[in-house]
């Protein structure tokens, strides 16, 4: 038998009045509370909006980010390149 299944053959509520709900209920719970569907199905949808909002940013972002690569003659690389220049000089950040 494991650690966490084992139980007394004798019960431990005989001895210690506070160990009573442990032996009724089995172990005593910890962690989080395990959630209802209804609550589960309320989380799911709350991390999709989330994750919505995130993908319409970044569709909404993209764009000025293409005019400011063709008005700058930039690749992604040469940008990266000087925004840690500027960061590493305090300009930004």
């Amino acid at each position: 038998m494991g650690l966490l299944s084992y139980r007394s053959e004798t019960s431990d509520s005989e001895h210690d009045p506070a160990a009573g709900e442990a032996a009724q209920g089995g172990q005593k719970a910890r962690g989080r509370p395990l959630l209802t569907e209804s609550d589960r199905a309320w989380c799911r949808l709350e991390s999709r909006k989330k994750s919505d909002v995130w993908w319409v940013y970044l569709g909404e972002s993209h764009g000025p980010w293409l005019n400011l690569r063709q008005r700058s003659c930039w690749s992604d690389a040469t940008y990266l390149l000087g925004l840690e220049r500027e960061q590493r000089t305090g300009r930004r950040g």
